[in-house]
């Protein structure tokens, strides 16, 4: 396959199919879809930057984006189907769009944990993340690209990512009403503020009304 072709990516994938004609009619059959190479995964979470202290537990939204696909069929951490290590805990609750469930016992190391996981992605010759070679002369869809399309196949590709977790110490007493008081901390000014103003007034009030019976 002459590559300038279809401009020289970087990843691509390949089928193969063998046709028979007669007359009119045609036969094709193809093989599964083939990457070539194996796309690197780029895992995308919601929150970005997976940051937990000692004690919590989080769900974690999570897209795996590939330049053939992102549509996840398995994920595998090097000790089977969950991740456990120092009482940190990490397990799949759905692929597709992925959600992780970590927890991190109070017992866990402070630190950055690095994860290593085997994602499984499916790849059909009829997915939009594939993309359209055109003809550099003519700007035209190569008909064979086109008539794939009718006779969809499916793969899948399998490759290694790393999902970063940081563990944090507990929040400190002052932490925690830092924190608090960032939250709340103008609603109670302001409610601190229409008691005092109210008290101000009552007070007034009565002085008012004390100096009227002298």
């Amino acid at each position: 396959m002459d590559l300038d072709l279809i401009h020289s990516p970087s990843n691509y994938g390949l089928s193969f199919y063998t046709s028979e004609s007669s007359k009119s009619n045609e036969v094709r059959d193809y093989t599964s879809w083939i990457a070539a190479l194996p796309p690197a995964i780029n895992i995308l979470t919601e929150p970005k930057n997976i940051v937990l202290r000692q004690g919590e537990e989080q769900l974690v939204f999570s897209e795996f984006e590939t330049s053939l696909s992102n549509n996840v069929t398995s994920i595998t951490f090097d000790n089977g189907s969950n991740y456990s290590f120092e009482g940190l805990n990490v397990s799949v609750k759905r692929f597709h769009p992925t959600l992780f469930k970590i927890h991190v016992s109070p017992q866990s190391s402070v630190g950055v944990y690095d994860i290593p996981l085997v994602a499984s992605m499916l790849i059909q010759t009829t997915s939009s993340k594939l993309p359209v070679f055109n003809d550099p002369v003519t700007g035209n869809t190569n008909p064979e690209f086109q008539i794939s399309k009718k006779y969809p196949t499916i793969d899948y590709i399998t490759t290694k990512a790393n999902l970063t977790i940081e563990v944090l110490p507990p929040l400190t007493l002052s932490e925690t009403f830092m924190g608090y008081w960032h939250t709340w901390g103008d609603a109670v000014a302001l409610i601190v503020a229409g008691a005092v103003g109210a008290f101000a007034t009552f007070a007034m009030d009565l002085l008012k009304k004390q100096k009227g019976i002298i």
